[in-house]
């Protein structure tokens, strides 16, 4: 999710989203969402943050936080590009075809981040198992 939910009301390429029944409902996952998202973005940096305590060394407990807070973004973000798709029915085609700015901005960048987004929470699940078993030598037991 690049965008806020205040910048969601007063956009450029609003398709209709603008007044009407259940707009009150929209704004409210709007702001839900966008509420995810900066609790997910803290619970990343904590979780990152818990890596450079120089007392604690390579700590699972933070790598833990640090994958939820990713499945929290990874959640936002597809959120995000499904709305953008079902506020054009789902004809992508289309929308590309007329407007390509909004094809990459509103649909592209979304699809981006569920990418690097989910490439990183690999990363973070493999660097936990890597931990865990560099770890576990050190304290007697043998599971990797």
């Amino acid at each position: 999710m690049v965008k806020l939910a205040t910048a969601r009301e007063c956009r450029a390429y609003s398709l209709g989203a603008g007044a009407g029944s259940g707009t009150g409902l929209r704004n409210r996952w709007e702001y839900i969402n966008a509420g995810v998202y900066i609790f997910a973005a803290v619970l990343l940096v904590g979780g990152f943050l818990a890596q450079l305590l120089p007392w604690g060394g390579p700590s699972s407990p933070g790598l833990v936080v640090a994958a939820i807070g990713l499945a929290g973004l990874l959640a936002v973000n597809t959120h995000d590009l499904l709305a953008h798709a079902a506020g054009v029915d789902y004809r992508l085609g289309m929308v590309v075809g007329l407007d390509a700015q909004m094809g990459l901005v509103e649909l592209g960048v979304p699809a981006v981040q569920i990418v690097g987004t989910a490439l990183m929470l690999v990363a973070v699940v493999f660097f936990v198992i890597q931990v865990r078993c560099l770890l576990l030598p050190w304290i007697g037991t043998r599971e990797c």
